[in-house]
């Protein structure tokens, strides 16, 4: 009887910690030149908050913002009334030459996938990422380092050399004449 009572107590537990556990959404590896972003939008269809999964450089999360905000026209719709919502799109940078020989650049949507509305964190694990919620706390890392452009090693440069003491000159009393 007390080992049937110990194991419905593990069971029970076991349960109402399932739902204390943070639920994981998104999990993926990343793919050079995508991007995936968290995007909440309100009921009156505005862009309120953007969280890449990585650290982009400003001009790149204002270009992202904007875009995002050209996309996205209109709020979610739940029983024909607005609401509030929240999705991860996976955001492609498309670079076009321009006839003056520069480029015009912009993010595309690869692909998107609501996810409730809620406080969420990317969780970096190497070349993988998930979309987590913030139940457990805020993790160590949130967001991965923008990727750094290679560049070639230079040789060191050597240390500056102290100058050598000044000798006194030598003086001689007479040249020597063979």
């Amino acid at each position: 009887m007390e080992r049937c009572l110990t194991g419905l107590c593990v069971g029970a537990l076991a349960l109402a910690s399932f739902g204390c556990a943070a639920t994981e959404l998104t999990v993926a590896r990343y793919e050079q030149g995508i991007v995936p972003v968290l995007v909440s939008v309100n009921s009156q269809g505005k862009v309120t908050h953007v969280q890449a999964s990585q650290n982009l450089k400003p001009s790149l999360s204002k270009l992202l913002r904007k875009n995002l905000e050209e996309a996205i026209v209109a709020p979610a719709l739940r029983d024909d009334k607005p609401v509030n919502a929240q999705i991860v799109m996976r955001m492609k940078l498309d670079l076009t030459p321009t006839e003056d020989g520069r480029y015009a650049a912009r993010f595309l949507p690869v692909e998107s996938k609501q996810v409730p509305y809620g406080a969420w964190f990317w969780l970096l694990d190497g070349d993988r990422y998930a979309l987590v919620d913030d139940v457990r706390g805020p993790p160590v890392l949130r967001q991965a380092p923008a990727p750094e452009p290679r560049r070639q090693a230079r040789p060191p440069v050597p240390a500056p050399q102290p100058p050598a003491p000044a000798q006194p000159p030598t003086s001689s009393s007479g040249s020597k004449r063979a």
